[in-house]
């Protein structure tokens, strides 16, 4: 008899990879098996679009986008990004850190929070609380984040980003955390 005790078999969840409006998260879900994350974040942003209806409109998710986008579909996300940073990423984590802040559904509450929310993400790491210049502007604009904002010690719910800028600006970034927050609640995804 061995004193080495076998862990339990994590097994991998039954993720469907193919939405109802026939998006394929096939390439996603690769991306994110082999730790691509700034890659997986970018192609989530793309697939979440796709699953909107909305393609080669509008480069980030606003509120008409987030209306058209089906619940199965951020439940695919989820649950991918999810498994594959071990629980540390997904939308589920980020309504948790949001509710930990004392975050409601609620337009006022969404914007007073969202550079709070920002900062635990580490969405705004350069110059916490100004947005303009955090290194979210500058991972967009094509630079390089640091390598720990790429790999599993970025900060819990880091991932995927989906609250960014508007056509209306930066300032709008809390009020579009209400939107997604509210759509989230509706697709009963989080607390």
């Amino acid at each position: 008899m061995s004193n080495h005790q076998s862990q339990p078999e994590i097994h991998k969840p039954v993720i469907k990879l193919r939405s109802e409006k026939g998006v394929d998260y096939t390439v996603l879900q690769t991306l994110l098996a082999d730790e691509k994350w700034k890659e997986a974040d970018m192609k989530t942003n793309c697939l979440m679009r796709q699953a909107a209806g909305n393609e080669g409109g509008y480069v980030w998710l606003n509120r008409l986008l987030l209306q058209d986008l089906p619940c199965e579909d951020l439940r695919i996300i989820d649950q991918l990004w999810l498994y594959y940073s071990k629980g540390k990423w997904g939308f589920r984590v980020q309504m948790e850190i949001y509710h930990d802040l004392g975050g409601k559904i609620d337009v006022e509450v969404g914007q007073r929070l969202w550079g709070q929310f920002s900062e635990q993400v580490g969405w705004s790491i350069n110059d916490p609380g100004n947005w303009e210049h955090s290194n979210l502007v500058a991972w967009q604009q094509g630079d390089s984040w640091p390598e720990r904002i790429c790999n599993l010690n970025a900060p819990r719910g880091h991932f995927p980003l989906w609250c960014l800028p508007t056509a209306l600006g930066f300032p709008k970034w809390g009020l579009n955390m209400f939107y997604f927050a509210e759509k989230l609640v509706t697709c009963e995804i989080g607390k």
